[in-house]
């Protein structure tokens, strides 16, 4: 899932199905909920039909219908059908305004701790993200900047 909330990029894509553990994320952002289709879960779908969070799909089969301000790619190389689906941003702003969205980005970020001090951090770590491979991730604890990097 990408977020947008400074930049402003010609094209966003490729644009996926929207997942129903996604949309508390996006709402946290005070995000647009742009996506091409839904999981295929009934309740789901009364979910995004409830508007509970500001969504564009693009495959109009629920929430608010969008397909008029996305389209569809050519494949190229290995790309499949399902990552072909793409938007202007200009249009999703257009479709925004559309649908009586807010394009103010009110996002503050989220409530940190104070940084501890230099002589209570810890002297190393690691941080694994199991995804399957080869999307998993690993990041390593530098003390100096308190601070993990990939």
């Amino acid at each position: 899932m990408g977020v947008y909330g400074c930049n402003t990029p010609e094209e966003v894509g490729s644009l996926r199905s929207a997942r129903h553990d996604f949309v508390h994320l996006a709402k946290s952002f005070d995000s647009i909920y742009v996506h091409w289709g839904r999981a295929d879960i009934e309740e789901f779908k009364n979910v995004l039909n409830s508007g509970i969070i500001d969504d564009m799909n693009c495959n109009n089969d629920a929430g608010k219908s969008a397909g008029q301000y996305c389209f569809r790619k050519e494949a190229e190389g290995n790309m499949r059908g399902v990552d072909t689906g793409y938007a202007k941003f200009t249009s999703l702003l257009e479709g925004a305004k559309a649908f009586g969205y807010s394009t103010e980005n009110k996002f503050l970020g989220y409530p940190h701790q104070t940084e501890a001090a230099f002589d209570q951090r810890p002297n190393g770590g690691n941080l694994r993200v199991a995804y399957a491979k080869p999307f998993d991730v690993e990041y390593d604890y530098d003390k100096e900047s308190n601070s993990y990097f990939r």
